[in-house]
């Protein structure tokens, strides 16, 4: 028995997810210069953007072959 299950129409989306507001802090941060609590993208934001973008490309090959 899981403590926290996702609800079912979550599934196979809480990477993405996740990824979106990464994207979206970030986007906040450096595009409109809101400052968002508990996140510094840093200096190298784009580098983390395309990781994250990278993390997202890995996921949903993985979950066509599996």
């Amino acid at each position: 028995m899981a403590l926290l299950k996702a609800p079912p129409i979550l599934e196979g989306k809480k990477t993405y997810i996740l990824i979106g507001i990464f994207i979206l802090g970030v986007v906040a941060e450096k595009a409109f210069g809101w400052d968002v609590p508990g996140f510094d993208p840093g200096p190298d934001w784009l580098q983390q953007i395309l990781g994250a973008l990278g993390i997202g490309t890995i996921r949903a090959s993985v979950g066509k072959l599996a």
